[in-house]
């Protein structure tokens, strides 16, 4: 059965209407997207257990509620593979000790101040001595020796430890060891806590720092905006025009946040593997963006109409084609239970589907329209 070409009708221009109902859509969305651990910090602790599988359900309910104790933002998972049956715990940042990471970037800075400063007075009494700017100088150095210990003793405060900071010289050093500590044995208890709820056979568990979570989150912002824009160069090099630039945007754009708006509303998070999945998703939505704009600009064989539907069933066949792969992928995660596999597959899907849409209802419809407005 042959398709009609649904660009050979006068309402052809109405399609633009479809993906942009979309983004307006996604809009309300793209805010409840959840944070994974990597990206909001945390704890990520997989525990394989001795359970027989009709206890799993009920031991996940005990275990998220006996959990919140540590953290209000606990997530946990059932997973069974090959490799044994248990659970995926995913613990938010505990809050005191958060906070406390994050007076200790600060505080890392006032003691090199510290020791530059002392290092200054050093010199100054090894040269010709000036005693008014030796005065001033150590004035400087006791004022802030004296910021050195009111800050460590506030830090230690915040991680609830009975240590108290007396010597600025080894104020820092106190105050990382009780970061560490407390961090310890924060996971040490959480463990003991999940241990007296589920037999645990074996368990692997990693944390992600508040500042280095916060770092990641901006990075993916960065990195997302730096595509866009060598797409955006590199497009309007090629094409030296702006509508057809605009038009090959528009579907990355389009992409992102109608995929980020699915996202937000099946509850995928954005993690590193999502995020790798969104990336993916620029070079997949850019590919189909080229193959429609130069079939339709660069050549000159037959109807412009026709080369745009032409372009459509190929890129149908590679839309399917990704689609399908990474249903397989995404089938193959909810076997296994492997929360990476499922967030790449899942967005890559949506992301699939989205890109067909936006592409053929989206650019192809600016496309068409330039080239009328350029040929009257």
């Amino acid at each position: 059965m042959k398709i009609p070409n649904i660009y050979e009708g006068k309402h052809y221009k109405k399609l633009i209407l479809i993906p942009l109902a979309l983004i307006f859509i996604s809009l309300f969305f793209i805010k409840d997207i959840p944070r994974g651990v990597d990206l909001r910090g945390g704890s990520l602790i997989n525990v394989v257990a001795d359970l027989p599988q009709d206890q799993l359900a009920a031991k996940r309910i005990e275990l998220e509620s006996s959990l919140k104790e540590f953290s209000k933002d606990i997530t946990v998972r059932v997973f069974e593979n090959p490799t044994g049956r248990g659970f995926e715990i995913e613990v938010g940042a505990n809050a005191d000790i958060d906070a406390a990471g994050l007076q200790l970037s600060a505080f890392k800075e006032m003691d090199s101040r510290l020791q530059m400063e002392s290092l200054t007075l050093d010199l100054m009494k090894s040269d010709k001595p000036d005693l008014a700017k030796i005065q001033s100088q150590t004035q400087t150095v006791k004022k802030l020796e004296a910021d050195v210990l009111e800050k460590a003793n506030q830090i230690l405060l915040q991680l609830s430890s009975t240590k108290k900071a007396v010597d600025p010289a080894k104020a820092l050093q106190l105050v990382e060891s009780e970061y560490q500590n407390a961090l310890t044995n924060g996971r040490e208890e959480l463990i003991a806590t999940v241990k007296e709820i589920v037999p645990v056979k074996t368990y692997s568990s990693k944390e992600i720092g508040s500042s280095l979570s916060r770092f990641f989150l901006s990075k993916t912002a960065e990195i997302i905006l730096v595509s866009l824009l060598i797409a955006t160069i590199f497009v309007v090099i090629l094409f030296r025009g702006v509508v057809a630039s605009v038009a090959v945007l528009f579907g990355a754009l389009a992409d992102l946040i109608i995929t980020a708006g699915a996202m937000g509303l099946l509850g995928i998070p954005l993690s590193l593997a999502s995020l790798a999945a969104l990336l993916m998703l620029i070079g997949f939505s850019i590919d189909t963006d080229m193959l429609l704009t130069i079939r339709a600009l660069k050549r000159t064989e037959g109807n412009v109409k026709d080369r745009v539907y032409d372009a459509m069933k190929t890129a149908f066949v590679m839309n399917v084609s990704a689609i399908t792969a990474f249903a397989v992928l995404f089938a193959i995660s909810l076997q296994l239970q492997i929360d990476t596999y499922y967030q790449i597959g899942a967005v890559a899907m949506i992301g699939g589907l989205i890109d067909f849409i936006a592409t053929w209802c989206g650019n192809a419809v600016l496309v068409l329209w330039y080239s009328e407005v350029k040929k009257n």
